[in-house]
């Protein structure tokens, strides 16, 4: 996210002087040149956290060698430091703040949704946005329906159209589970927020056909699962954009008519509360340049490996794949 002005008013340093910060304790944000914030941290002594090579960030930082860095700071009580850190984590959601720590190259949450919804071209759905779910301690989905990440958030709902992504597989099982694989879990890429499925608890209550899965993107969640007889319920849908990638979204007349007949594992509760599809919320922050037509035949190749025997069962596809 951007920073604003409480932000930018800050005195600053740029990171490869990060020596000259000062020593007393406070809040840091990282933002490169254009004003993205990357980080949010806290620090009994500025100055130390950011000495030599003590930052964990440090690694990730630097191997962005094509930006530069800078190092914003105010002056906060030791007593304070952890209230105040988690409330502005939560209002600004920095890209490196939930991404891991290990990886020296860390790609943003919005681009991999890009990527999803460019492997899937026509196969997924918008349904509908609802607002902010309140957070309920007792109820029986509170695990996953309810975590805490999701306070305050909004959630675009979309579906993926399995019966089509069946005819694209040619009925291919291996083929359908594996190109369900490359489109919400790419192999050795490091996001800063992945798809994520409910527990195992979850999968046996739904059944495996309809496993939801979230991403957190910008301030927004998106919520996916599948569902059949696509083009007979939504019957009405127009061209639009989710993170600045065409997608099918359903038309705002025939959303109440089509709740009922949505056979997806969201409790009624929210599901009456989605409220028609508008416009694209998503802010791009990153924007990335996509190879749509490399995406695209990827997805081409993933199947014929398939189809010849070079993935799936009997095949060395494991090894391959894990070295892509």
């Amino acid at each position: 996210m951007n920073a604003d002005e409480s932000i930018l008013k800050l005195e600053k340093v740029v990171l490869k002087n990060k020596q000259l910060l000062p020593e007393y304790s406070g809040i840091y944000y990282v933002l490169d040149e254009d004003n993205i914030i990357w980080y949010i941290g806290q620090a009994k002594n500025i100055k130390k956290r950011w000495s030599g090579k003590a930052h964990h960030r440090l690694y990730q930082l630097s191997s962005q060698r094509k930006k530069i860095f800078y190092i914003y700071y105010k002056s906060l009580s030791e007593v304070y430091l952890d209230e105040e850190e988690k409330k502005l984590i939560a209002q600004y959601r920095p890209h490196l703040n939930s991404s891991p720590v290990k990886k020296k190259t860390v790609l943003p949450a919005e681009t991999l949704l890009r990527e999803t919804i460019i492997k899937l071209p026509d196969l997924l759905v918008v349904i509908g946005i609802e607002p902010p779910r309140p957070i309920n301690k007792n109820a029986v989905y509170t695990e996953w329906w309810s975590k805490k990440k999701l306070a305050g958030l909004h959630i675009i709902h979309i579906v993926l159209d399995r019966e089509k992504l069946q005819e694209f597989a040619d009925q291919n099982i291996q083929a359908y589970g594996g190109i369900l694989s490359y489109a919400f879990n790419p192999p050795r890429k490091a996001y800063s927020n992945l798809w994520e499925a409910p527990n195992m608890q979850y999968i046996k209550s739904y059944g495996y056909d309809v496993i939801p899965t979230r991403l957190l993107v910008n301030g927004y969640v998106i919520e996916a699962c599948f569902l059949d007889q696509v083009n007979q319920i939504f019957t009405k849908t127009r061209l639009g954009t989710l993170a600045g990638e065409e997608i099918r979204i359903v038309e705002a007349d025939i959303l109440e008519t089509i709740k009922p007949k949505l056979k997806i594992p969201i409790p009624s509760e929210f599901l009456n509360k989605i409220k028609p599809y508008l416009q694209d919320p998503i802010k791009l922050v990153f924007n990335e340049k996509l190879d749509k037509e490399d995406l695209g035949n990827r997805m081409i190749k993933i199947k014929e490996d398939y189809k010849q025997g070079l993935r799936g069962v009997g095949s060395r596809s494991t090894k391959r794949i894990s070295q892509e």
